[in-house]
């Protein structure tokens, strides 16, 4: 498979890495909510495209950068919570791009106030799961 990634300038081959270094102990998902000063905040919902699957993308996957970009940034901001301070977090470009993804993925009146979550699943299961927030951003304005 190596051989043939030098006629593949596009990366539509998958690569499968089972054995890697650090193998991931679990899913991280984002969840979004609008928020109104008038009105309770709504439900957590999952911020959909970015967890969009098909059957053919074992096969041709077009979006896996983009999923993988979602997934460093999520990690990054991850690894930033033990021992910073949460206006820091809050001001790194992690979080300011993930802003963006979510901003660009939900559909919410302009104007309206938005809030994000990690959230980390710990036992792999997406219907049931035992999950816990590692981050949630401050409200934010969509444009």
């Amino acid at each position: 498979m190596t051989k043939m990634r030098r006629y593949d300038p596009f990366g539509f081959l998958p690569s499968w890495h089972f054995f890697a270094p650090n193998p991931a102990r679990f899913d991280t998902v984002i969840l979004y909510r609008d928020v109104s000063v008038a009105s309770p905040p709504g439900q957590w919902l999952p911020v959909t495209a970015i967890y969009d699957e098909e059957w053919w993308f074992s096969i041709v996957n077009p979006s896996r950068r983009y999923h993988k970009s979602c997934h460093d940034l999520q990690n990054s901001i991850g690894n930033m919570i033990t021992g910073n301070e949460k206006s820091k977090i809050a001001q790194s470009s992690p979080v300011k791009a993930l802003q963006s993804v979510v901003m660009s993925n939900v559909k919410i009146a302009p104007g309206a106030m938005v809030q994000f979550c990690i959230v980390r699943i710990l036992d792999g299961r997406r219907d049931n799961p035992k999950a816990e927030p590692v981050f949630i951003s401050e409200p934010f304005a969509m444009h």
